[in-house]
């Protein structure tokens, strides 16, 4: 990944992560099953469709301690915590005579490509967000947040990984891995969705002392802010040797995936307009008009899908578009191109030269603030505002009328994202979806006692 000068003097100021291995918990497959049927999502993408399909798959899936509100919508917190005891005291899981690093394989399809990527499962050190070492990149909600630390009360223990990213300029740690990986893996399984797993448990003291120093940072958290910072709350309610350095709730589980991954995979979400009054879409529209230049793909003859494909060749154009536009009926595609270069200066709320050219900040200040007149979580509230991840969802919605438009979103790439937190910005919430999620239940994290003790 390029970087300017700017953004290289920026990373030199910043803060290191301290990454560490741990002892982990984990389960005994010859008594709780193949893993497959043991690991799960983390609990905010689980959709409603799959929760019988976990919870049938085995009796000890991690959906029991990763999303308790499955099995007991009453007293979830309580059912958590009386599984988990269960579990440890009968040899379900069971927790590692030594500390490891947890190389992942994680091997997932993509428009029909098999492709895989490396995930390092361990412990990062927590700081602040203002020290610099761990780095956000979109804000929070606090109901998401409660609901952690209710679960992290419960369990005293991290049950799904946060996915941070590491910048591996060199390739020097990405060779290690491949050499690691050259061994037989110590576990091996395929999930429901179709993934595949294969595990390295990594002790040697070379190898993890060069992961260690390879991923010093500034790390990026991908996906987990809502889990980071209650980390951080959990922390705080503990005696102070607890942030000693050495003392297992002063860390957080992660899994560490560096930006240059070819695996690495950021989807956007799109933006579907529907319910505004008359007014704020007139300026909605006339924002448009104003700031973009539009050039028009006719898609009237296909379906859904074909348009969504039509989409996505034109993203990956030399000159892409920020995004695209779709009204009712749906029979044209409008690719929308900021105007001239600086047009949107003195709409935007992010100071860097990143946020100009990021389509969810842009959509954010542009269009939604200075055009429809509210912001985002305003929108959300109003119904005004939804998310859907896949284009031809989205057009699919446009075409069967009740949306005013549909918003059609570059991706955000991963320069422009570590830029943005570099200089201390968050992009608005669904800006990123990283695709596949960490798998939740190949590793868990108890917060009882030291780290590696």
């Amino acid at each position: 990944m390029v970087r300017s000068p700017a953004a290289f003097w920026r990373r030199r100021r910043l803060a290191e992560a301290l990454f560490r291995p741990f002892r982990g918990w984990r389960y005994d497959t010859t008594r709780a099953g193949d893993l497959g049927a043991l690991a799960a999502p983390p609990y905010d993408v689980i959709a409603p469709s799959d929760v019988n399909r976990l919870l049938e798959a085995n009796s000890h899936n991690v959906i029991r301690l990763e999303l308790p509100s499955a099995v007991d919508a009453a007293d979830p917190y309580g059912s958590a915590s009386k599984t988990w005891n269960e579990w440890t005291l009968n040899g379900f899981l069971r927790r590692d005579e030594a500390a490891h690093f947890y190389l992942v394989r994680h091997t997932f399809t993509l428009g029909g490509v098999r492709t895989s990527r490396f995930e390092i499962l361990g412990a990062i050190r927590l700081a602040q967000w203002e020290q610099g070492a761990v780095l956000p990149h979109e804000h929070t909600h606090e109901a998401a947040k409660r609901d952690r630390l209710m679960l992290m009360n419960a369990l005293h223990a991290n049950i799904s990984p946060i996915m941070a990213l590491y910048e591996d300029d060199d390739g020097a740690i990405r060779m290690l891995l491949r050499a690691i990986s050259s061994r037989p893996p110590d576990s091996s399984f395929t999930d429901l969705a179709g993934d595949d797993y294969d595990v390295w448990h990594v002790s040697d003291s070379g190898e993890a002392g060069a992961i260690r120093l390879g991923v010093a940072g500034p790390l990026f958290v991908a996906d987990g802010h809502h889990r980071y910072e209650t980390a951080l709350t959990y922390l705080g309610q503990q005696p102070d040797e607890a942030n000693d350095g050495e003392h297992a709730p002063g860390y957080i589980l992660a899994a560490l995936t560096s930006i240059e991954d070819p695996g690495l995979v950021s989807l956007p979400y799109h933006r579907l307009i529907q319910g505004l009054p008359d007014d704020a879409r007139a300026r909605l529209m006339r924002q448009v008009e104003t700031y973009f230049r539009a050039e028009e793909i006719t898609i009237g003859g296909l379906s859904d899908t074909e348009a969504a494909e039509r989409f996505a060749s034109a993203m990956k154009a030399q000159n892409a578009p920020m995004m695209a536009l779709i009204e009712p009926p749906g029979d044209v595609l409008k690719l929308l191109r900021p105007l001239e270069p600086g047009i949107f200066e003195g709409l935007l709320t992010g100071e860097s030269e990143a946020w100009s050219r990021l389509a969810p900040c842009v959509f954010l200040d542009v269009l939604l603030t200075h055009g429809v007149g509210a912001d985002q979580h305003e929108a959300e509230t109003r119904g005004w505002l939804s998310y859907p991840r896949d284009a031809a969802e989205a057009i699919e919605a446009v075409r069967a009328g009740g949306c005013d438009a549909g918003f059609l979103l570059q991706a955000v790439s991963m320069a422009d994202m570590t830029e943005a937190a570099e200089a201390g910005e968050r992009l608005p919430q669904k800006s990123t979806y990283f695709f596949p999620k960490v798998a939740t239940g190949i590793v868990l994290n108890s917060l009882a006692g030291r780290l590696e003790d």
